[in-house]
């Protein structure tokens, strides 16, 4: 190593031991890392390596690879200190001396005790998106999933870094298809509604600004329905279930002033399409004839009652 270019060794007595792992083929550094033991260290990397507990990391794949081949990685020391708080800054300072000489290292991060951003390049998140392609989770990896994030609560920055990851992005049709047939027939538990009225409850009135209004307006004006999935919606409610479920709903049920101006003053003005006047006439001249037909069956009925 060229010690005009490599950074300066400390001559300190170790309590810590910056250190690297070489490719005995290549001779080329492959990671930088802390120890406290250096006789030690290398054989836990390869136990590590070898093992099936925990995820296997990017440096346990490349050890793997030496050892199905029949050699192990070098390790050789790089910088000595002691002190809680001083090792971080010299492992920093090596893993991107050799980032800067072109290393292609196993560290996914910059160093000092896993501090720092991890970056991932643009071949290697194509390689990960070509290996999902196709792939199918479980049932029982999803309810894993789901156990293990149960009661866990996303931070504001991170729902804010999630809703402008997923803002403008489109699933595909294949994705909606798949995901519209999971949910065809699917009946929720009572202890499923039971959760989400708790969880609208706790979460309260949505505030929504005419942005957002305008943006669903929007939204819903070039939206393209399925006409199947509209011809069913539209037969499902004009079941009597549905109607009598809507009933009950609504009974009892009494309407603020200020709600009432509220839905009135959205109405003021409005013009109606031809098609709504079209629907509000037949639906109008339908609870005509049903109410014809009912009071056409109360004559009968009294006939039949016993004097």
């Amino acid at each position: 190593m060229n010690q005009e270019t490599a950074p300066i060794l400390a001559s300190n007595p170790h309590k810590w031991t910056i250190y690297k792992l070489s490719d005995p083929l290549t001779g080329l550094c492959r990671y930088v890392g802390k120890t406290i033991n250096v006789t030690l260290r290398l054989s836990e990397h390869i136990r590590r390596s070898r093992s099936n507990v925990g995820r296997p990391t990017h440096n346990d794949h490349w050890i793997r690879l030496l050892l199905s081949v029949g050699v192990d990685p070098v390790l050789e020391e790089l910088e000595q200190g002691e002190g809680t708080d001083t090792w971080q800054e010299a492992e920093k300072r090596w893993i991107a001396f050799y980032k800067e000489q072109g290393a292609n290292l196993t560290n996914i991060r910059e160093g000092g005790n896993g501090s720092g951003e991890r970056h991932t390049t643009e071949e290697t998140k194509a390689l990960i998106s070509v290996n999902l392609k196709g792939h199918t989770v479980s049932d029982e990896t999803r309810r894993r999933i789901g156990e293990a994030n149960k009661g866990r609560k996303k931070s504001p920055e991170l729902l804010e870094a999630m809703s402008k990851a997923r803002m403008g992005h489109k699933l595909p049709q294949e994705q909606i298809e798949r995901m519209r047939a999971k949910q065809l027939g699917k009946v929720r538990t009572p202890e499923q509604c039971a959760n989400m009225v708790e969880a609208w409850k706790k979460r309260g009135p949505r505030k929504c600004t005419e942005e957002m209004r305008a943006k669903w307006s929007e939204n819903a004006k070039t939206r393209l329905h399925d006409p199947e999935v509209e011809a069913k919606r539209s037969a499902a409610c004009r079941t009597e279930e549905y109607r009598e479920r809507q009933s009950a709903a609504q009974t009892g049920r009494v309407k603020s002033p200020e709600e009432i101006e509220k839905f009135a003053s959205k109405l003021r003005g409005r013009k109606k399409s031809q098609e709504t006047i079209a629907r509000m006439s037949a639906a109008q001249a339908a609870r005509r004839e049903r109410a014809r037909a009912l009071a056409a069956q109360q004559p009968a009925a009294q006939e039949i009652l016993p004097l």
